[in-house]
C-alpha cells in the first residue's frame, strides 16, 4: 500500500468512491444488517484490487476511532473496507496510509483560513448562546461539535449562523447530522472540500466521482453537482428533501438501508452489474483504534 499520494499510479478509468460511515456503509445498531455491510467490504475490496476504482471513507466521526459515553465495540470496529485514504472530522483532517499522522498540507490549508485562536473563541461563543460542546469537539482542532438538547433544531443552525454572519464574515460553516447535534467547520473545509483536495493529489480530479450518505453533515458532497449521488434509503429526511427533484442523484428505497443502498447505486451508475455479488473474501473488516 503507498505511503504517499501519487499521481501516477490510476487509471484514468478509475472512479473515485466517496463513502459515509456510520448509517451508510454498516449500521452499527443493526447487526441484522452486516451481511450486507460485507458484501459492500467484497464489493470494495474487489474494485481496488482491479484498479478500478479509488475508496475514501469520509465520515465526520474521529479517526483513529473514538467512541464518547457507553463503549460501543460496533461502532469501535466500523464494518468496513480497507481504504485508500480516510477523510474523519467532517472533513477537517486527510490520513494516508499507513493511516498514522494527519496530512499537513491539508491542515495548513485550514489554518489559512482560520486560526485556532479564532476557533477556540467561536467554541466560547456557540457556548454563550445556549449550546453545549459534544465531547469529540475537545479533541477535534477545527471541527466543533455542539449538543442541541431540548430546542429546535433548526433555531439552534439559525442562530449559529447568524453569530458566524456577524463576528466571523462567514468564516465558518454550519451543518446538522442528526437530531441532537449541530457541526461547525471553517470554509472550505468539508466532506466535498477534503475529498476535492484527496482526488486532486492523486491525479484524479477529473475522475467520474460517486458519493454516498446518509445524513446532513453528507450535504456538501452530495450537493456537488458533478458528482454522482447516493442517497441511502435510511438517509434523513432532510436529506432526502434536499435531493428529491434533482438530477444524478439516487434515492435508495427505504428498503435498502446503508450498504444495500450503496451497492443499488454502484450498480445504478454502472460500477457493478445489477444484482452483482462479489466472490467470497478473506480480507478482514480494516479498523483503526487508538
Amino acid at each position: 500500500m503507498k505511503s504517499q499520494p501519487d499521481n501516477t499510479a490510476y487509471d484514468p478509468d478509475t472512479v473515485v468512491i466517496g463513502l459515509d460511515i456510520d448509517g451508510t456503509q454498516y449500521m452499527y445498531a443493526d447487526p441484522s444488517q452486516d451481511v450486507h455491510s460485507d458484501a459492500l467490504i467484497a464489493t470494495l475490496s474487489h474494485l481496488r484490487e482491479e484498479n478500478r476504482a479509488f475508496v475514501v471513507h469520509d465520515t465526520g466521526r474521529p479517526f483513529p476511532w473514538k467512541c464518547y459515553g457507553d463503549i460501543n465495540d460496533r461502532y469501535l470496529n466500523p464494518r468496513i473496507a480497507e481504504p485508500d485514504v480516510m477523510v474523519s472530522h467532517a472533513g477537517t483532517v486527510v490520513w494516508w496510509p499507513p493511516f498514522d499522522k494527519p496530512d499537513q498540507e491539508w491542515r495548513n490549508h485550514i489554518l489559512s483560513k482560520t486560526s485556532l485562536e479564532e476557533i477556540d473563541e467561536l467554541k466560547t461563543d456557540l457556548q454563550a448562546i445556549g449550546l453545549d460542546l459534544h465531547p469529540e469537539a475537545h479533541d477535534a482542532e477545527f471541527k466543533i461539535s455542539c449538543l442541541v438538547g431540548d430546542v429546535d433544531q433548526q433555531e439552534v443552525v439559525a442562530s449559529a449562523k447568524e453569530l458566524i454572519a456577524q463576528k466571523y464574515g462567514g468564516r465558518f460553516e454550519v451543518f446538522f447530522w442528526n437530531s441532537a447535534t449541530v457541526d461547525v467547520t471553517p470554509v472550505g473545509a468539508n466532506k466535498k472540500d477534503a475529498l476535492n483536495y484527496v482526488r486532486g493529489k492523486v491525479g484524479l480530479g477529473q475522475a467520474k466521482t460517486i458519493v454516498a450518505g446518509d445524513s446532513m453533515n453528507d450535504y456538501p458532497m452530495l450537493a456537488e453537482p458533478k458528482f454522482s449521488r447516493i442517497l441511502v434509503g435510511n438517509a434523513s429526511s432532510p436529506l432526502k428533501d434536499a435531493f428529491a427533484r434533482q438530477q444524478g442523484a439516487f434515492i435508495a428505497d427505504e428498503s435498502q438501508p446503508a450498504a444495500q443502498g450503496v451497492l443499488a447505486g454502484l450498480a445504478h451508475f454502472g460500477v457493478t452489474e445489477p444484482n452483482y455479488v462479489p466472490a467470497p473474501r478473506t480480507q478482514r473488516v480494516w479498523s483503526r483504534q487508538p
